[in-house]
């Protein structure tokens, strides 16, 4: 049961983007928390890039 819905950006640095970009990330099993005013992604998985 959804109650709220927020949107949200994420900064990623150097060869995350790279690996973003190439699709290599996993968000299937993922979840966020709000703890004291920030929002923190759990389970997201980025491949390294090569």
């Amino acid at each position: 049961f959804i109650e709220e819905k927020y949107e949200a950006g994420i900064a990623l640095h150097g060869t995350e983007v790279k690996s973003l970009r190439m699709g290599r990330c996993s968000v299937k099993e993922s979840f966020i928390r709000i703890d004291n005013g920030e929002v923190m992604i759990y389970g997201m998985h980025i491949s390294p890039y090569e």
